[in-house]
């Protein structure tokens, strides 16, 4: 049962499922109405698999990293081997790609393209600061774009929350620099924070929070959403939550509990802001 925890914990399963519910959002808004059991499947598996190989892969290529910052992970412990690892990361990957063979082509060469961005990024993007940080903000903006197309189509309103969720994303990748910064530093990466200072790099993730806030209400000045007040509802829940996500650290002089209450409070705010999609079109 344990070993069963072990490589759970390893895949992630959290930020696997997000990443699939986000491909369902994508096929729901550019059809506006409930995906077919089949589509919803098919979407949710890729997005679940790609992310899984993918969280796999960031585990094998941080487990320096995470000796200082994170001694409990499965591989740092050794509660799993490597090559174990490795070898469930291939399948995952194999597995999502041939599933997206039964979408269509251009969700195949997404599927293909993000998980070669994520290997690129774990083994060497990750060092590079924002640019890594963007890349892993890309990654999570994707499944939105990945659903649409899966239904044919370009929604609007898909490439907003998908910008939105790419802003809003980097604020999170960015103070988690913030984080795991003693770590970073031991293995000479050259993150914000390391290369700014936590102030600094705080304030280049605040702009992108900001603009994130601003994006999130272009529905409203270009008409695109049929239930407003909902859909306004909702958004203003999301931009309370991340205001409080902005405020909360400088208000706490950058404690690291402040920074990771910053974090979950912003993706709860993620959260919100894509509901407000959802039930923004109906």
């Amino acid at each position: 049962m344990q070993k069963i925890v072990d490589y759970l914990t390893l895949i992630r399963v959290p930020n696997d499922i997000m990443i699939g519910i986000g491909v369902i959002v994508g096929e729901l808004l550019a059809i506006r109405t409930i995906p077919s059991p089949i589509n919803m499947l098919e979407g949710f598996l890729v997005g679940f698999l790609i992310s899984a190989s993918v969280m796999i892969l960031n585990d094998i290529a941080d487990i320096e990293i995470d000796r200082i910052n994170n001694p409990n992970k499965p591989l740092v412990k050794g509660d799993i081997e490597i090559k174990s690892a490795f070898i469930l990361s291939i399948i995952c990957a194999i597995t999502g790609i041939f599933v997206s063979i039964y979408i269509n082509i251009y969700d195949l060469l997404i599927a293909i393209v993000f998980w070669l961005i994520g290997i690129m990024y774990n083994f060497y993007f990750k060092k590079t600061g924002l640019v890594g940080n963007m890349l892993v903000s890309l990654s999570v903006a994707i499944p939105f774009i990945y659903g649409s197309l899966a239904m044919n189509m370009i929604d609007i309103n898909v490439l907003i929350l998908s910008s939105a969720a790419f802003l809003s994303n980097t604020f999170r990748e960015i103070i988690k620099g913030i984080l795991d910064i003693e770590g970073d530093k031991e293995l000479g990466l050259a993150t914000l924070p390391i290369k700014y200072g936590i102030e600094k790099s705080y304030l280049i993730s605040s702009i992108f929070l900001i603009i994130s806030l601003i994006v999130g209400f272009i529905p409203v000045i270009i008409h695109t959403i049929t239930n407003l007040k909902t859909f306004i509802f909702l958004m203003i829940i999301a931009d309370i939550l991340f205001i409080f996500s902005l405020v909360y650290p400088l208000y706490k002089s950058y404690e690291k509990h402040s920074i990771l209450t910053s974090k979950r409070v912003c993706l709860l705010g993620m959260l919100f802001g894509m509901l407000s999609f959802i039930f923004g079109v109906y």
